[in-house]
């Protein structure tokens, strides 16, 4: 998902949606700010293609380990952004989804889970994201049978779950066992209770 407008410059892209990252150091903060450049610049590359210098490939990677360096604070900056795009007398779409990210094999990874029904070499991570996108007013008068176009604003909210491995030599959980664990409609009403109720205005 490319959130760059077409006359917006990557960097000052860069800087309005990620200047406000969470970060104790100024120089990880403009780290911040230079990966997400290069990401704009370049979308869909990897982080050795995004970068001519060995150095800016080493920073990225050594950024990205750091303690700080966790979803809300580098997202910190882009969903308060997201958030005054959603402005009064306007109507907007919350749109969830909770997608498997998936490095399957049969090497464990540490700090991934099983994902799917959990057969050997399935690990990842759940990750649940609220999109916002704009709704646009005329979209009322159009038939039902016409597709509306809507304006992609960015993450509202998004959070990460890693599952807990069965242990070696139990037996597949029952379908009541099942029923009892968290459900994926849980992670839409924490989300939000995350977000919270929409402005006064604001459909």
């Amino acid at each position: 998902m490319n959130l760059l407008h077409h006359h917006a410059e990557p960097r000052s892209w860069a800087e309005n949606h990620f200047a406000g990252a969470e970060m104790s150091d100024i120089r990880r903060l403009d780290r911040v700010i230079t990966i997400a450049e290069a990401m704009a610049a370049s979308p869909g590359k990897s982080i050795p293609d995004m970068f001519a210098s060995t150095y800016d490939v080493k920073a990225a990677y050594e950024l990205f380990k750091h303690d700080e360096a966790t979803p809300d604070n580098l997202q910190a900056g882009h969903r308060d952004w997201v958030k005054q795009q959603l402005q009064p007398h306007g109507v907007y779409l919350l749109i969830e989804e909770t997608t498997d990210m998936s490095w399957s094999g049969h090497k464990p990874i540490p700090g991934l889970g099983p994902i799917s029904n959990g057969k050997a070499g399935l690990q990842g991570f759940h990750l649940h994201s609220v999109l916002a996108v704009g709704w646009p007013e005329q979209a009322c008068a159009k038939q039902e049978n016409q597709r509306v176009a809507v304006a992609v604003i960015g993450l509202r909210h998004q959070k990460y779950y890693v599952g807990k491995p069965r242990p070696g030599g139990t037996q597949m959980p029952s379908s009541q066992q099942r029923k009892k664990r968290a459900r994926e409609s849980q992670r839409w009403e924490e989300s939000s209770w995350q977000i919270g109720e929409a402005p006064e205005g604001v459909r």
